[in-house]
């Protein structure tokens, strides 16, 4: 029977709805507990206007301004075609509409980027600053499709990016996670 009230569902029931892909962490459902796959809430809006190649980096929030553009600055003299998060132009633009796109995507660990840079098969270089970026960060590392970033240093960060975008085995170790991502529709199993 279809739930009325979404909240009291969630915080009465005792039921437990996890938006996780278990291709992408070793999660089961069990009793009280589902597992969906993740839940994307893609629109049909148009796609932002980026510039055109093949060498697009997405920078999202890296907890610091300041550090983003740098990293921005440095990819950029590398030869990659960097996209801040905060552009203007991506304002109310969902993320799907821009990660598909991307060479490698660097980030914070944000679960949300995680899954939809997953979701696309791009590479990621990730710096976890919080505590749950840490276990993100980590299923990337496990999952060989990105690396771990400690060293909070432009010149490693674009290393990184230079290394993860031309690594075979990591380019196809994300293709092939995407597959197991793409064939799922987590919100879609949420609802049923």
């Amino acid at each position: 029977q279809p739930i009325m009230r979404l909240y009291d569902y969630i915080f009465n029931s005792g039921e437990r709805i996890i938006a996780v892909d278990p291709a992408f962490a070793s999660i089961e459902s069990q009793d009280k507990q589902t597992v969906t796959g993740f839940w994307f809430f893609d629109s049909a809006e148009s796609e932002p206007q980026l510039p055109a190649g093949g060498n697009l980096v997405y920078v999202a929030s890296l907890h610091n301004s300041q550090f983003e553009h740098d990293v921005a600055t440095g990819l950029i003299s590398a030869g990659f075609e960097a996209i801040l998060w905060d552009r203007a132009e991506l304002e109310n633009v969902p993320l799907s509409s821009v990660l598909h796109r991307m060479t490698c995507v660097v980030h914070s660990g944000a679960p949300y980027v995680s899954a939809t840079a997953a979701r696309f098969g791009v590479p990621q270089i990730v710096l976890p600053f919080l505590v749950d970026e840490m276990f993100w960060a980590e299923r990337i590392s496990e999952l060989q499709i990105g690396k771990i970033i400690q060293e909070r240093a432009v010149t490693a960060v674009v290393d990184a990016v230079k290394s993860a975008s031309a690594d075979d085995k990591i380019r196809e170790h994300a293709k092939q996670l995407a597959q197991k991502i793409q064939s799922r529709n987590g919100l879609a199993e949420a609802a049923d």
